[in-house]
């Protein structure tokens, strides 16, 4: 063959290459193979068969693909039920089935409400109330997880001023809106008062479902008989409000709970201790019969705190339970003390802190703890200097220093115990070279 009969036969082909594609365009929808597969360009619209991706939209909604999928999975969803639809056209079809874990297409515009289907998160409100999804989860800040139990319309209060207008939810009590405490409308589901036993829900975030009448809150913490033994309405109250008897000490979210005061030495009714308490907003402190628990000094309070000490927290740390002194007594000057002096607060009384590179008895050292730092008596770890510690206690004569970016063992260091060259001693307490890390 001549090269001028092989160009003219090249041409040909193409041609007829050509010619075929036209003629598919021309013939869609035609049948998919048996595997669900079309030729280039075109995706298989379930029963209508092999169209150009360019026409989906005309032959929406079509069977989803086994597994639940779409042609064009960014644009075009399965929805149970009804098949492939483009994303555009999701909102015609809401309610539409959750998929089997629960989820929904384009969770940042859908959210699964159970027993209803997927719906638009901006549009939860109007399916209210419905369950908490995964992490006592709502779709939006108008509507939020109360008590981890149900996602109602977002409705803060004020004690002060009592101001619930739904019949469902009329008492202004503290409640988790989330995983915050916040006041909050609830329902009432009793009607006891100031000083009755009262009942909660079981669940960690049921604060604030109780049984106790408008104005009370179910407390165990610092009920009279501790916070093990059972729990108690007691008055809610605001730095705005007060008490009429007592002292409005912190629950949380701005409120606190209306105590008996008391002169630090002497007794308090029930199973209470005379302990510092922090103020009904997190700031000052107020001197109040508190419940007296289990807990040990450096550890958890959980459980409440052991008589003679009172629970604690500082910037970036969990409470503690600390040891309660009077300023200028000999109080904290014994070994199981870590050999320290006491730290004022209020009214002349305080918490004790630690010597740096003391012991304090029971395998606990001196630790600086918190931002600025304090010295606490805490157990003895196993983490080595410069190994991570923000699920293991430092060895002894270390310190857990750090940012949002790590958490790392530190040598500590004072005036009496400088660093290594060429280490600085970095003072974080709160008088320099009070107590530092080696950095």
């Amino acid at each position: 063959m001549t090269a001028r009969r092989r160009l003219w036969a090249a041409f040909g082909f193409l041609a007829a290459f050509a010619a075929c594609e036209v003629d598919l365009a021309s013939m869609e929808p035609f049948p998919c193979a048996a595997d669900g597969t079309c030729p280039k360009t075109f995706e298989c619209a379930g029963k209508f068969g092999c169209v150009s991706t360019d026409q989906l939209d005309l032959y929406t909604p079509f069977s989803c693909k086994d597994g639940g999928t779409c042609p064009l999975p960014d644009t075009y969803f399965c929805v149970g039920g009804r098949g492939c639809v483009n994303q555009a056209d999701l909102d015609s079809y809401t309610p539409f089935p959750c998929r089997a874990d629960g989820s929904c297409p384009v969770p940042e515009t859908y959210f699964c409400v159970a027993g209803v289907g997927c719906v638009r998160k901006d549009r939860a409100a109007e399916y209210v109330p419905f369950a908490c999804g995964g992490g006592s989860s709502c779709p939006n800040g108008s509507v939020v997880c109360l008590s981890g139990e149900q996602c109602v319309a977002n409705e803060p209060c004020s004690i002060a001023t009592a101001n619930c207008s739904d019949p469902q939810r009329p008492k202004c009590s503290l409640a988790y809106a989330g995983a915050t405490l916040a006041q909050q409308c609830v329902p009432r589901t009793g009607f006891r008062g100031a000083g009755e036993s009262c009942q909660r829900g079981g669940m960690v975030l049921s604060s604030g479902r109780d049984d106790c009448d408008f104005g009370f809150y179910c407390s165990g913490y610092y009920s009279s008989t501790g916070p093990d033994s059972g729990f108690e309405c007691l008055s809610l109250c605001d730095r705005a409000t007060g008490c009429q008897t007592g002292s409005c000490a912190e629950l949380g979210g701005g409120v606190g709970a209306c105590v008996p005061g008391c002169t630090p030495g002497q007794p308090c009714p029930g199973a209470r201790d005379c302990k510092l308490a922090r103020g009904p907003d997190g700031t000052g402190m107020v001197l109040a019969c508190q419940s007296t628990g289990t807990g040990v000094e450096s550890s958890g309070c959980g459980s409440g705190c052991a008589r003679g000490l009172a629970c604690w927290s500082m910037e970036g740390e969990a409470a503690v339970c600390r040891r309660i002194c009077r300023v200028g007594s000999s109080d904290c000057q014994t070994p199981d003390a870590g050999s320290g002096t006491c730290r004022s607060v209020q009214s002349g009384q305080g918490l004790c802190e630690c010597e740096l590179f003391k012991d304090c008895g029971g395998d606990r050292a001196c630790t600086l703890l918190g931002k600025p730092a304090q010295r606490v008596c805490r157990p003895i770890g196993t983490a080595a200097i410069a190994q991570r510690c923000e699920s293991a206690a430092c060895i002894r004569d270390a310190a857990c220093y750090g940012s949002a970016g790590g958490y790392f063992c530190r040598r500590q260091c004072d005036r009496t115990h400088p660093c290594p060259a060429p280490a600085k001693c970095l003072g974080i307490a709160g008088v320099p070279l009070d107590g530092g890390v080696c950095l």
